[in-house]
Protein backbone atom coordinates (compact mmCIF):
# COMPACT_ATOMS: atom_id res chain seq x y z
CA UNK A 1 0.00 0.00 0.00
CA UNK A 2 1.36 3.39 -0.59
CA UNK A 3 2.05 5.37 2.79
CA UNK A 4 0.48 8.50 3.19
CA UNK A 5 3.22 10.64 2.34
CA UNK A 6 3.58 9.40 -0.75
CA UNK A 7 -0.02 9.66 -1.44
CA UNK A 8 -0.33 13.21 -0.83
CA UNK A 9 3.22 13.48 -2.94
CA UNK A 10 1.35 11.57 -5.70
CA UNK A 11 -1.51 13.96 -5.51
CA UNK A 12 0.75 16.66 -5.41
CA UNK A 13 2.33 15.34 -8.97
CA UNK A 14 -1.17 15.16 -10.13
CA UNK A 15 -1.59 18.65 -9.70
CA UNK A 16 1.38 19.54 -11.59
CA UNK A 17 0.42 17.90 -14.66
CA UNK A 18 -3.05 19.47 -14.57
CA UNK A 19 -1.16 22.89 -14.05
CA UNK A 20 1.24 22.44 -16.96
CA UNK A 21 -1.72 21.45 -19.47
CA UNK A 22 -3.68 24.75 -18.54
CA UNK A 23 -6.12 22.18 -17.17
CA UNK A 24 -8.06 23.65 -13.90
CA UNK A 25 -11.00 21.39 -13.93
CA UNK A 26 -11.25 21.00 -10.51
CA UNK A 27 -11.83 24.96 -9.18
CA UNK A 28 -12.65 27.91 -11.09
CA UNK A 29 -9.31 29.65 -10.02
CA UNK A 30 -6.04 29.38 -11.85
CA UNK A 31 -3.52 27.03 -10.61
CA UNK A 32 -0.92 27.19 -8.49
CA UNK A 33 -3.63 27.43 -5.87
CA UNK A 34 -3.41 30.12 -3.21
CA UNK A 35 -3.37 29.18 0.59
CA UNK A 36 -7.03 29.58 2.06
CA UNK A 37 -6.56 27.85 5.07
CA UNK A 38 -4.48 25.31 7.20
CA UNK A 39 -5.05 22.29 9.24
CA UNK A 40 -3.22 22.53 12.30
CA UNK A 41 -2.25 19.84 15.36
CA UNK A 42 0.42 18.58 17.34
CA UNK A 43 2.02 15.41 16.74
CA UNK A 44 5.18 13.29 18.61
CA UNK A 45 5.38 10.76 15.34
CA UNK A 46 5.42 11.03 11.84
CA UNK A 47 4.84 8.95 8.58
CA UNK A 48 7.57 7.79 6.17
CA UNK A 49 10.09 10.72 7.27
CA UNK A 50 13.13 11.05 5.54
CA UNK A 51 16.14 12.24 7.62
CA UNK A 52 20.22 13.31 7.94
CA UNK A 53 22.05 14.52 11.09
CA UNK A 54 24.39 17.46 10.80
CA UNK A 55 28.34 16.30 10.22
CA UNK A 56 28.92 18.07 13.92
CA UNK A 57 26.11 15.61 15.53
CA UNK A 58 24.08 18.85 17.26
CA UNK A 59 21.06 19.01 14.84
CA UNK A 60 18.68 16.45 13.04
CA UNK A 61 16.31 17.43 9.92
CA UNK A 62 13.34 15.44 8.83
CA UNK A 63 10.42 15.80 6.59
CA UNK A 64 6.66 15.62 7.24
CA UNK A 65 3.97 16.24 5.45
CA UNK A 66 5.47 18.15 2.95
CA UNK A 67 7.15 20.61 5.37
CA UNK A 68 10.88 20.39 6.40
CA UNK A 69 11.63 20.93 10.32
CA UNK A 70 15.19 21.35 12.44
CA UNK A 71 15.54 19.27 15.52
CA UNK A 72 17.88 19.79 18.26
CA UNK A 73 20.13 15.79 18.48
CA UNK A 74 19.05 14.68 21.91
CA UNK A 75 15.08 15.91 20.77
CA UNK A 76 12.38 18.16 22.03
CA UNK A 77 10.60 20.33 20.05
CA UNK A 78 10.88 20.52 16.50
CA UNK A 79 11.35 24.08 14.60
CA UNK A 80 9.89 24.93 11.30
CA UNK A 81 12.49 25.27 8.21
CA UNK A 82 9.80 25.83 5.51
CA UNK A 83 5.89 26.21 5.30
CA UNK A 84 3.15 26.88 2.97
CA UNK A 85 1.57 24.91 -0.34
CA UNK A 86 4.72 23.74 -1.67
CA UNK A 87 5.84 20.29 -0.71
CA UNK A 88 9.24 20.11 0.64
CA UNK A 89 11.09 16.25 1.25
CA UNK A 90 14.17 14.55 1.55
CA UNK A 91 16.64 17.20 3.24
CA UNK A 92 20.16 16.13 3.50
CA UNK A 93 23.28 18.48 5.23
CA UNK A 94 25.95 19.31 3.16
CA UNK A 95 29.55 17.71 4.00
CA UNK A 96 30.28 21.64 6.00
CA UNK A 97 26.75 21.37 7.59
CA UNK A 98 26.07 25.15 6.30
CA UNK A 99 23.19 24.46 3.31
CA UNK A 100 20.18 21.49 3.04
CA UNK A 101 19.41 20.70 -0.07
CA UNK A 102 15.86 19.42 -0.41
CA UNK A 103 13.02 18.48 -3.09
CA UNK A 104 10.60 21.11 -3.37
CA UNK A 105 7.65 21.33 -6.24
CA UNK A 106 7.13 25.20 -5.04
CA UNK A 107 8.29 26.26 -8.62
CA UNK A 108 5.90 24.23 -10.25
CA UNK A 109 7.46 21.08 -10.78
CA UNK A 110 9.80 18.79 -9.29
CA UNK A 111 13.01 20.45 -8.30
CA UNK A 112 15.99 20.23 -6.14
CA UNK A 113 16.68 23.44 -3.66
CA UNK A 114 18.64 24.42 -1.21
CA UNK A 115 18.90 26.89 1.64
CA UNK A 116 21.25 27.83 5.08
CA UNK A 117 20.91 25.53 7.85
CA UNK A 118 18.17 28.21 9.37
CA UNK A 119 15.99 28.09 6.53
CA UNK A 120 16.62 31.58 4.61
CA UNK A 121 19.16 31.93 1.35
CA UNK A 122 16.46 29.74 -0.73
CA UNK A 123 18.71 28.56 -4.18
CA UNK A 124 16.92 26.56 -6.79
CA UNK A 125 19.17 24.15 -8.34
CA UNK A 126 17.75 21.97 -11.40
CA UNK A 127 14.99 23.73 -13.45
CA UNK A 128 12.92 21.18 -14.81
CA UNK A 129 9.03 21.89 -15.97
CA UNK A 130 7.63 18.48 -16.19
CA UNK A 131 5.53 16.35 -13.63
CA UNK A 132 9.00 13.62 -13.08
CA UNK A 133 9.47 12.99 -9.94
CA UNK A 134 12.77 13.98 -8.62
CA UNK A 135 14.32 12.26 -5.34
CA UNK A 136 17.07 11.23 -3.04
CA UNK A 137 19.29 14.03 -2.87
CA UNK A 138 22.52 13.49 -2.12
CA UNK A 139 25.62 16.02 -2.04
CA UNK A 140 29.14 15.66 -3.37
CA UNK A 141 32.25 14.53 -0.92
CA UNK A 142 33.68 18.21 -2.08
CA UNK A 143 30.08 20.08 -1.65
CA UNK A 144 29.86 21.33 -5.27
CA UNK A 145 27.48 18.45 -6.71
CA UNK A 146 24.08 17.25 -5.96
CA UNK A 147 22.93 13.43 -6.99
CA UNK A 148 19.69 12.37 -7.49
CA UNK A 149 17.15 10.00 -9.17
CA UNK A 150 14.75 11.47 -11.81
CA UNK A 151 11.57 9.48 -12.65
CA UNK A 152 10.62 8.94 -16.57
CA UNK A 153 7.62 7.36 -17.01
CA UNK A 154 7.83 7.11 -20.78
CA UNK A 155 11.00 5.33 -20.13
CA UNK A 156 10.05 3.20 -16.99
CA UNK A 157 12.67 3.74 -14.75
CA UNK A 158 14.81 6.23 -12.71
CA UNK A 159 17.80 7.82 -14.32
CA UNK A 160 20.98 8.87 -12.37
CA UNK A 161 22.09 12.76 -12.21
CA UNK A 162 24.31 15.03 -11.46
CA UNK A 163 23.73 18.65 -10.97
CA UNK A 164 26.00 21.95 -9.77
CA UNK A 165 25.33 22.43 -6.24
CA UNK A 166 25.32 26.30 -6.85
CA UNK A 167 22.62 26.02 -9.66
CA UNK A 168 24.69 27.42 -12.31
CA UNK A 169 24.44 25.13 -14.84
CA UNK A 170 22.50 21.88 -16.28
CA UNK A 171 22.67 18.26 -15.09
CA UNK A 172 25.02 15.18 -15.95
CA UNK A 173 23.40 11.58 -16.65
CA UNK A 174 25.04 9.31 -15.09
CA UNK A 175 23.13 6.57 -15.68
CA UNK A 176 21.01 6.22 -18.50
CA UNK A 177 17.80 4.37 -18.52
CA UNK A 178 17.63 2.77 -22.08
CA UNK A 179 20.48 0.91 -22.54
CA UNK A 180 21.93 -1.82 -25.00
CA UNK A 181 21.07 -4.77 -22.58
CA UNK A 182 17.60 -3.13 -21.74
CA UNK A 183 16.44 -0.58 -19.24
CA UNK A 184 17.77 -0.06 -16.06
CA UNK A 185 16.99 2.03 -12.80
CA UNK A 186 19.50 3.31 -10.12
CA UNK A 187 17.88 4.82 -6.78
CA UNK A 188 19.53 6.04 -3.30
CA UNK A 189 22.92 6.79 -4.55
CA UNK A 190 25.35 8.16 -1.74
CA UNK A 191 28.65 8.92 -2.23
CA UNK A 192 31.73 7.94 0.32
CA UNK A 193 32.96 10.66 2.37
CA UNK A 194 36.09 10.66 0.87
CA UNK A 195 34.78 10.80 -2.90
CA UNK A 196 35.97 8.04 -4.29
CA UNK A 197 32.92 5.74 -4.33
CA UNK A 198 29.46 6.04 -5.35
CA UNK A 199 27.27 3.31 -3.58
CA UNK A 200 23.50 2.67 -5.17
CA UNK A 201 20.83 0.57 -5.81
CA UNK A 202 20.26 -0.89 -8.93
CA UNK A 203 17.70 -2.90 -11.09
CA UNK A 204 18.43 -4.60 -14.24
CA UNK A 205 15.04 -4.36 -16.45
CA UNK A 206 11.76 -2.10 -16.51
CA UNK A 207 10.17 -1.60 -13.06
CA UNK A 208 7.42 -4.07 -11.79
CA UNK A 209 5.28 -3.47 -9.40
CA UNK A 210 3.05 -6.33 -8.53
CA UNK A 211 5.88 -8.67 -7.35
CA UNK A 212 9.53 -8.05 -5.65
CA UNK A 213 11.60 -7.53 -8.09
CA UNK A 214 15.96 -8.23 -7.91
CA UNK A 215 17.91 -4.70 -7.26
CA UNK A 216 21.17 -4.84 -6.18
CA UNK A 217 23.70 -2.65 -4.18
CA UNK A 218 26.04 -1.55 -6.52
CA UNK A 219 29.20 0.74 -5.77
CA UNK A 220 31.48 2.58 -8.54
CA UNK A 221 34.79 4.02 -8.21
CA UNK A 222 34.58 7.49 -9.75
CA UNK A 223 38.25 7.95 -9.90
CA UNK A 224 37.97 4.79 -12.97
CA UNK A 225 34.53 4.37 -13.60
CA UNK A 226 34.11 0.72 -12.89
CA UNK A 227 31.08 -0.49 -11.37
CA UNK A 228 30.65 -3.65 -8.76
CA UNK A 229 27.80 -6.00 -7.49
CA UNK A 230 28.58 -5.55 -3.58
CA UNK A 231 24.91 -7.41 -2.41
CA UNK A 232 23.41 -9.64 -4.97
CA UNK A 233 23.44 -13.09 -3.76
CA UNK A 234 21.60 -14.00 -0.42
CA UNK A 235 23.85 -13.35 2.87
CA UNK A 236 22.82 -15.88 4.92
CA UNK A 237 19.72 -18.45 5.37
CA UNK A 238 17.83 -15.12 6.33
CA UNK A 239 17.97 -13.66 3.29
CA UNK A 240 15.79 -13.04 0.88
CA UNK A 241 13.77 -15.97 -0.67
CA UNK A 242 12.82 -14.23 -3.37
CA UNK A 243 16.54 -13.97 -4.32
CA UNK A 244 17.95 -10.85 -3.03
CA UNK A 245 15.67 -7.77 -3.31
CA UNK A 246 18.36 -4.40 -1.51
CA UNK A 247 17.87 -1.29 -1.58
CA UNK A 248 18.97 2.42 -0.03
CA UNK A 249 22.50 2.02 0.96
CA UNK A 250 23.98 4.36 3.09
CA UNK A 251 28.44 4.54 3.91
CA UNK A 252 29.50 5.38 7.21
CA UNK A 253 31.48 8.52 7.18
CA UNK A 254 35.04 6.10 8.17
CA UNK A 255 34.43 3.76 5.12
CA UNK A 256 33.89 0.76 7.35
CA UNK A 257 30.29 0.13 6.70
CA UNK A 258 27.78 -0.01 4.66
CA UNK A 259 24.23 0.18 6.08
CA UNK A 260 21.03 -1.12 3.52
CA UNK A 261 17.56 -2.19 3.18
CA UNK A 262 15.99 -5.55 2.09
CA UNK A 263 12.98 -7.38 2.01
CA UNK A 264 12.48 -10.28 4.29
CA UNK A 265 9.47 -12.53 4.85
CA UNK A 266 7.07 -9.98 3.70
CA UNK A 267 8.58 -7.19 6.19
CA UNK A 268 11.36 -4.90 5.70
CA UNK A 269 14.98 -4.99 7.29
CA UNK A 270 18.44 -3.35 7.63
CA UNK A 271 21.63 -4.95 7.39
CA UNK A 272 24.97 -4.07 7.65
CA UNK A 273 28.05 -4.74 6.11
CA UNK A 274 31.60 -4.77 7.19
CA UNK A 275 33.65 -3.22 4.18
CA UNK A 276 37.01 -4.45 5.26
CA UNK A 277 36.36 -8.11 6.72
CA UNK A 278 32.77 -9.14 4.53
CA UNK A 279 31.15 -9.73 7.47
CA UNK A 280 27.16 -9.11 7.10
CA UNK A 281 24.90 -9.05 9.86
CA UNK A 282 21.29 -8.18 11.03
CA UNK A 283 20.62 -5.09 12.48
CA UNK A 284 16.60 -5.10 12.62
CA UNK A 285 13.74 -6.46 10.85
CA UNK A 286 10.26 -4.44 10.73
CA UNK A 287 11.39 -1.54 9.99
CA UNK A 288 9.34 1.15 7.69
CA UNK A 289 7.17 -0.42 5.13
CA UNK A 290 9.39 -0.52 1.85
CA UNK A 291 7.82 0.88 -1.20
CA UNK A 292 9.29 -1.97 -3.47
CA UNK A 293 5.61 -2.45 -4.90
CA UNK A 294 4.58 0.70 -5.20
CA UNK A 295 6.02 3.73 -6.66
CA UNK A 296 9.42 5.19 -5.50
CA UNK A 297 8.83 8.64 -5.84
CA UNK A 298 10.37 8.99 -2.27
CA UNK A 299 12.51 6.20 -3.01
CA UNK A 300 12.11 2.60 -1.67
CA UNK A 301 13.09 3.36 1.75
CA UNK A 302 13.31 6.31 3.51
CA UNK A 303 16.85 8.33 4.11
CA UNK A 304 18.10 7.34 7.40
CA UNK A 305 21.76 8.64 8.12
CA UNK A 306 24.97 7.60 10.28
CA UNK A 307 25.66 9.53 13.09
CA UNK A 308 29.36 11.49 13.03
CA UNK A 309 31.14 8.67 15.16
CA UNK A 310 29.49 5.94 12.87
CA UNK A 311 28.18 4.39 16.17
CA UNK A 312 24.39 4.28 15.66
CA UNK A 313 22.06 5.07 12.92
CA UNK A 314 19.24 7.28 12.97
CA UNK A 315 16.58 6.13 11.04
CA UNK A 316 12.47 6.38 11.49
CA UNK A 317 10.74 3.26 12.63
CA UNK A 318 6.98 2.99 13.83
CA UNK A 319 6.70 7.13 13.51
CA UNK A 320 9.56 7.68 15.74
CA UNK A 321 13.19 8.67 15.52
CA UNK A 322 14.80 5.97 16.43
CA UNK A 323 18.86 5.62 17.56
CA UNK A 324 19.68 2.19 16.30
CA UNK A 325 23.48 1.41 18.02
CA UNK A 326 24.97 -0.72 15.22
CA UNK A 327 26.51 -2.79 17.68
CA UNK A 328 23.98 -4.02 19.80
CA UNK A 329 21.28 -3.28 17.50
CA UNK A 330 19.61 -1.42 20.91
CA UNK A 331 16.68 1.34 19.29
CA UNK A 332 16.59 4.07 21.71
CA UNK A 333 13.73 6.80 20.63
CA UNK A 334 14.99 10.56 20.10
CA UNK A 335 12.07 12.13 21.13
CA UNK A 336 9.87 15.12 19.43
CA UNK A 337 7.30 17.58 19.39
CA UNK A 338 5.98 19.40 16.24
CA UNK A 339 2.97 21.88 15.97
CA UNK A 340 2.03 20.82 12.28
CA UNK A 341 0.57 23.80 10.41
CA UNK A 342 -0.31 22.66 6.91
CA UNK A 343 -1.65 24.93 4.24
CA UNK A 344 -4.63 23.81 1.82
CA UNK A 345 -6.01 25.92 -0.66
CA UNK A 346 -10.17 26.43 -1.25
CA UNK A 347 -12.44 23.85 0.08
CA UNK A 348 -13.27 22.06 -3.81
CA UNK A 349 -16.40 19.94 -2.40
CA UNK A 350 -19.55 19.86 -4.04
CA UNK A 351 -22.76 19.11 -2.86
CA UNK A 352 -23.97 15.99 -4.68
CA UNK A 353 -27.24 15.26 -4.81
CA UNK A 354 -27.91 11.03 -4.78
CA UNK A 355 -31.14 9.95 -6.77
CA UNK A 356 -33.50 7.63 -4.99
CA UNK A 357 -35.96 6.61 -7.68
CA UNK A 358 -35.23 4.24 -11.09
CA UNK A 359 -31.90 4.37 -11.60
CA UNK A 360 -31.35 6.83 -15.28
CA UNK A 361 -29.03 5.93 -17.82
CA UNK A 362 -26.80 9.01 -18.60
CA UNK A 363 -24.45 7.37 -21.02
CA UNK A 364 -24.57 5.45 -24.02
CA UNK A 365 -22.57 3.03 -25.54
CA UNK A 366 -21.20 2.33 -29.00
CA UNK A 367 -24.77 4.07 -30.83
CA UNK A 368 -24.81 3.27 -34.72
CA UNK A 369 -27.26 4.53 -36.93
CA UNK A 370 -29.20 1.70 -38.88
CA UNK A 371 -28.55 1.91 -42.75
CA UNK A 372 -31.54 3.04 -43.75
CA UNK A 373 -30.70 6.49 -41.26
CA UNK A 374 -34.05 5.71 -39.24
CA UNK A 375 -33.08 3.78 -35.97
CA UNK A 376 -30.39 3.90 -33.75
CA UNK A 377 -29.28 0.92 -31.35
CA UNK A 378 -26.54 1.72 -28.17
CA UNK A 379 -25.77 -0.14 -24.99
CA UNK A 380 -26.57 1.25 -21.51
CA UNK A 381 -26.16 -0.72 -18.66
CA UNK A 382 -25.30 -3.80 -20.34
CA UNK A 383 -28.71 -4.13 -21.86
CA UNK A 384 -29.13 -3.42 -25.95
CA UNK A 385 -31.68 -0.58 -26.61
CA UNK A 386 -33.11 0.09 -30.10
CA UNK A 387 -35.38 3.33 -30.74
CA UNK A 388 -36.52 5.40 -33.84
CA UNK A 389 -34.53 8.40 -35.16
CA UNK A 390 -37.18 11.16 -34.32
CA UNK A 391 -37.92 13.84 -32.13
CA UNK A 392 -39.75 12.01 -28.79
CA UNK A 393 -38.78 8.69 -29.71
CA UNK A 394 -38.21 6.53 -26.66
CA UNK A 395 -35.81 3.16 -26.55
CA UNK A 396 -36.76 -0.10 -26.20
CA UNK A 397 -34.97 -3.24 -24.98
CA UNK A 398 -33.86 -5.15 -28.00
CA UNK A 399 -35.36 -9.19 -27.44
CA UNK A 400 -34.65 -11.14 -24.15
CA UNK A 401 -30.92 -11.17 -23.62
CA UNK A 402 -30.10 -12.33 -20.43
CA UNK A 403 -26.77 -12.11 -20.09
CA UNK A 404 -24.52 -8.27 -20.15
CA UNK A 405 -24.79 -7.14 -23.86
CA UNK A 406 -22.37 -4.40 -25.83
CA UNK A 407 -21.20 -3.32 -29.11
CA UNK A 408 -23.94 -4.06 -30.79
CA UNK A 409 -23.92 -3.58 -34.97
CA UNK A 410 -26.33 -3.69 -37.67
CA UNK A 411 -26.36 -5.84 -41.09
CA UNK A 412 -25.71 -4.01 -44.13
CA UNK A 413 -29.53 -4.55 -45.25
CA UNK A 414 -30.77 -3.52 -41.26
CA UNK A 415 -32.58 -6.65 -40.05
CA UNK A 416 -30.14 -8.10 -37.90
CA UNK A 417 -27.90 -7.37 -35.31
CA UNK A 418 -25.07 -8.64 -34.32
CA UNK A 419 -23.55 -7.78 -30.16
CA UNK A 420 -20.96 -9.81 -27.93
CA UNK A 421 -22.10 -10.30 -24.22
CA UNK A 422 -19.53 -11.02 -21.37
CA UNK A 423 -19.22 -11.26 -17.59
CA UNK A 424 -16.34 -12.76 -15.57
CA UNK A 425 -17.46 -15.31 -14.77
CA UNK A 426 -19.25 -16.71 -17.80
CA UNK A 427 -16.43 -15.25 -20.48
CA UNK A 428 -18.17 -13.77 -23.78
CA UNK A 429 -20.03 -14.92 -26.85
CA UNK A 430 -21.06 -13.43 -30.37
CA UNK A 431 -24.64 -13.17 -30.94
CA UNK A 432 -27.11 -12.37 -33.96
CA UNK A 433 -30.49 -11.20 -33.34
CA UNK A 434 -33.33 -9.95 -35.50
CA UNK A 435 -33.43 -5.72 -35.72
CA UNK A 436 -37.03 -6.74 -34.71
CA UNK A 437 -36.19 -8.03 -31.91
CA UNK A 438 -38.55 -11.44 -32.98
CA UNK A 439 -37.09 -14.64 -32.39
CA UNK A 440 -34.42 -16.24 -30.58
CA UNK A 441 -30.87 -14.71 -30.39
CA UNK A 442 -28.28 -17.05 -32.45
CA UNK A 443 -25.13 -17.59 -30.78
CA UNK A 444 -22.08 -17.74 -33.19
CA UNK A 445 -19.09 -18.75 -31.22
CA UNK A 446 -18.25 -22.21 -30.31
CA UNK A 447 -15.54 -21.05 -27.42
CA UNK A 448 -15.62 -18.80 -24.68
CA UNK A 449 -13.52 -15.92 -24.71
CA UNK A 450 -13.21 -12.23 -24.40
CA UNK A 451 -14.54 -10.71 -27.74
CA UNK A 452 -14.94 -6.90 -28.88
CA UNK A 453 -16.29 -4.67 -32.05
CA UNK A 454 -18.15 -7.22 -33.99
CA UNK A 455 -19.59 -6.26 -37.33
CA UNK A 456 -21.24 -7.84 -40.70
CA UNK A 457 -19.02 -8.47 -43.87
CA UNK A 458 -20.53 -6.49 -46.55
CA UNK A 459 -22.36 -9.43 -48.06
CA UNK A 460 -23.83 -9.92 -44.78
CA UNK A 461 -22.70 -14.24 -44.94
CA UNK A 462 -20.14 -13.88 -41.90
CA UNK A 463 -19.48 -11.65 -38.89
CA UNK A 464 -16.03 -10.37 -38.18
CA UNK A 465 -14.68 -10.17 -34.60
CA UNK A 466 -11.70 -9.72 -32.60
CA UNK A 467 -10.72 -12.41 -30.08
CA UNK A 468 -8.78 -12.64 -27.04
CA UNK A 469 -8.16 -14.88 -23.89
CA UNK A 470 -10.52 -14.07 -21.44
CA UNK A 471 -8.17 -15.98 -18.61
CA UNK A 472 -5.36 -13.62 -19.73
CA UNK A 473 -7.81 -10.40 -19.15
CA UNK A 474 -9.06 -11.66 -15.64
CA UNK A 475 -5.53 -12.33 -14.66
CA UNK A 476 -4.19 -9.04 -16.09
CA UNK A 477 -2.52 -6.34 -13.98
CA UNK A 478 -3.89 -3.54 -15.88
CA UNK A 479 -7.46 -4.15 -18.15
CA UNK A 480 -6.50 -4.69 -21.89
CA UNK A 481 -6.21 -1.34 -23.37
CA UNK A 482 -6.47 -0.28 -26.82
CA UNK A 483 -4.33 -2.76 -28.23
CA UNK A 484 -4.27 -6.34 -27.23
CA UNK A 485 -2.53 -9.94 -28.09
CA UNK A 486 -5.74 -11.57 -29.93
CA UNK A 487 -7.22 -13.27 -33.17
CA UNK A 488 -9.15 -11.60 -35.99
CA UNK A 489 -11.83 -13.78 -36.58
CA UNK A 490 -14.64 -14.74 -39.77
CA UNK A 491 -17.67 -16.29 -38.28
CA UNK A 492 -19.83 -17.65 -40.30
CA UNK A 493 -23.75 -17.55 -40.09
CA UNK A 494 -24.37 -20.69 -42.16
CA UNK A 495 -21.64 -22.75 -40.70
CA UNK A 496 -21.74 -21.72 -37.24
CA UNK A 497 -17.62 -22.29 -37.89
CA UNK A 498 -15.00 -19.38 -36.87
CA UNK A 499 -12.00 -18.93 -39.24
CA UNK A 500 -9.00 -16.84 -38.05
CA UNK A 501 -7.71 -14.47 -40.85
CA UNK A 502 -4.93 -12.50 -38.74
CA UNK A 503 -3.02 -12.97 -35.19
CA UNK A 504 -1.25 -10.22 -33.49
CA UNK A 505 -1.27 -7.30 -31.35
CA UNK A 506 -5.04 -6.07 -32.61
CA UNK A 507 -7.64 -3.44 -31.53
CA UNK A 508 -9.80 -0.62 -32.84
CA UNK A 509 -13.29 -0.54 -34.58
CA UNK A 510 -13.55 -3.04 -37.73
CA UNK A 511 -14.80 -1.39 -41.05
CA UNK A 512 -14.70 -2.33 -44.87
CA UNK A 513 -14.16 -0.32 -47.96
CA UNK A 514 -16.21 1.35 -50.12
CA UNK A 515 -15.97 -1.91 -52.56
CA UNK A 516 -16.44 -4.24 -49.30
CA UNK A 517 -13.31 -5.93 -50.45
CA UNK A 518 -10.98 -4.60 -47.70
CA UNK A 519 -10.89 -5.05 -43.88
CA UNK A 520 -9.51 -2.46 -41.36
CA UNK A 521 -8.46 -2.90 -38.09
CA UNK A 522 -5.60 -0.73 -35.70
CA UNK A 523 -1.94 -2.39 -34.84
CA UNK A 524 1.00 -0.77 -33.13
CA UNK A 525 2.13 0.10 -36.67
CA UNK A 526 -1.40 1.66 -37.15
CA UNK A 527 -4.04 1.51 -39.65
CA UNK A 528 -3.57 -2.19 -41.40
CA UNK A 529 -5.85 -3.85 -43.98
CA UNK A 530 -6.39 -7.21 -45.31
CA UNK A 531 -7.50 -7.94 -48.71
CA UNK A 532 -10.80 -10.04 -47.94
CA UNK A 533 -10.58 -12.31 -51.42
CA UNK A 534 -6.95 -13.09 -51.25
CA UNK A 535 -6.32 -12.90 -47.14
CA UNK A 536 -4.35 -16.32 -46.55
CA UNK A 537 -2.24 -15.26 -49.37
CA UNK A 538 1.51 -13.45 -48.68
CA UNK A 539 1.50 -9.94 -48.03
CA UNK A 540 -1.41 -8.86 -48.31
CA UNK A 541 -1.90 -7.17 -44.87
CA UNK A 542 -1.22 -3.44 -45.28
CA UNK A 543 -0.33 -0.18 -44.10
CA UNK A 544 -2.44 2.46 -44.64
CA UNK A 545 -1.91 4.92 -42.45
CA UNK A 546 -0.41 5.99 -38.77
CA UNK A 547 -1.55 9.02 -36.90
CA UNK A 548 0.79 10.27 -33.86
CA UNK A 549 -0.08 13.02 -31.40
CA UNK A 550 0.76 14.27 -27.81
CA UNK A 551 0.85 10.79 -25.73
CA UNK A 552 -0.89 10.90 -22.26
CA UNK A 553 0.24 13.35 -19.45
CA UNK A 554 3.56 11.03 -17.93
CA UNK A 555 5.17 10.46 -21.57
CA UNK A 556 6.91 12.43 -23.42
CA UNK A 557 6.97 13.10 -27.43
CA UNK A 558 4.44 11.64 -29.81
CA UNK A 559 2.67 8.44 -29.83
CA UNK A 560 0.00 6.85 -32.10
CA UNK A 561 -3.86 7.63 -31.66
CA UNK A 562 -5.25 4.26 -30.54
CA UNK A 563 -9.03 4.83 -31.63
Amino acid sequence: MMNISVMIKFMSLCVVALSMGGVNSWAEAELPLEPTRAVTFESDEGTWMSLDISPDGKAIIFDMLGDLYALDSAGGQARPLTSGMAFDTQPVFSPDGGKIAFVSDKSGAENIWTMAVNGTDLQQVTFQETERALFSPEWSADGKYIYASLFRADLHGHGLWRYKADGSGGGEQIFKIKTAGGPQSVTGATPSADGKYLYYAHLSGGLEFDHVVRWTINRRDLNTGQDIVLVAAPVSRLSDPAGGSYFRPVPSSDGRFLAYGLRYDGKTGLRLRDLKTGEDKWLALSLQQDQLQASHIQDILPRYSFTPDNDALLISVDGKIKRLDIKTSIQKTVPFKVDVSVALGPDLRRDIKLETGPVQARLIQEPEQSPDGKRLVFSALGKIYIMPLKQGAVPSLLGAISLPAYQPSWSADGKSIVYITWTAKAGGQVWSMSSDGSGAAKRLTQETDFYTNPVFGPDGKAVYVLRSSHAARLQNYMEYGPLRQGDLLKLSLDLASAEKIHSGMIGGELHFDAAGEKIYFLTPEGLQSLNLAVMLEAGQQQKEIQVVGPGWYFMEGVAPVDG
